[in-house]
Order: structure tokens, then sequence, then C-alpha cells
């Protein structure tokens, strides 16, 4: 596992200044433990390793406000605001967002290829929108409904 003098920064100066987000998420590992131990009754070795299988997903991560047992706090020495645990029982999820089209493609995809394998800390999720298929659906029950369409008057 990485330590923090051997955490490499992204460099995302390739991108338009638009097209990335980061965001910063806590994850309580007291509340999510206490949650396995007691409401699930695992064992704790049980409840540990299943803990450590957990990938969150992309929706629990750029949430605009966290559900428990994921929390957002910019102090130096957070505390969760369900169960007052310390730092220590803290995971921090960084996450970058980069929004795709054709002029972020080339520097997208090597930004892919610089990402180190085989390190479990690193992740690459691709979500697709499909905004553009929703506009051709728009359109095409705008045109079968008459809306838009010019009727001539006798």
């Amino acid at each position: 596992m990485a330590t923090a003098k051997q955490k490499r920064e992204l460099d995302l100066s390739a991108f338009p200044q638009g097209s990335v987000t980061e965001y910063s998420t806590l994850v309580c590992l007291a509340c999510t433990f206490d949650i396995f131990t007691t409401q699930l009754g695992l064992a704790p070795r049980t409840a540990y390793s299943e803990i450590k299988k957990y990938s969150p997903t992309v929706a629990e991560l750029t949430a605009p406000r966290a559900i428990p047992p994921f929390f957002d706090c910019e102090e130096k020495h957070p505390h969760c605001p369900y169960c007052t645990a310390a730092r220590r029982w803290h995971a921090r999820f960084e996450t970058t967002r980069i929004e795709g089209d054709k002029a972020t493609d080339v520097a997208r995809r090597k930004l892919i290829k610089a990402l180190p394998q085989g390190q479990p800390v690193s992740g690459y999720r691709r979500e697709v929108r499909q905004a553009n298929h929703l506009f051709r659906l728009a359109r095409h029950a705008g045109s079968q409904s008459g809306y838009g369409r010019r009727r001539l008057v006798a």
C-alpha cells in the first residue's frame, strides 16, 4: 500500500478547466464494522473481510450530500458525525471525475495508461451518460405529437 510520500498526484493540466471535478469523501469504518457485527450478526473476522471487499459506487462517492457511513469533513482531525469515532477509524476516498467529450478523449486515454497497474488503490470506472439518447427521444416524441409543426388552417 502506498504511503503519503509515495502517493502520485494526477497531472490534470491537459484537460479543459471545466471538465475536471475532484471529490473527497470519508467513510467511518467503526460505523461500518458496527453495522456488520451488531445489525447483521457477522463474526468480527467475516465483517472485516467483507469491508475489505467492498467497492463504493460512483453515486456514493460523488453525491452532493454524503449518506451514512460516508461523510464530508474539512477538519484536520475529523470525528464521525454518527458515532464520534476518531480519525484512525476513517478512510478517505479521493475521486476525480472527468467529463468526456471529443476535446478530452486523447488526454483521458493518456491518463488512464499512466495509472499504476496492479495496485488496488487506483481504480477506473467509466460512466456513460445517455444525454444524446434522451435528446433524440425528446425530439422524436415532439415530432410524433405534432408539437412544433405548422398547421395549415383553411
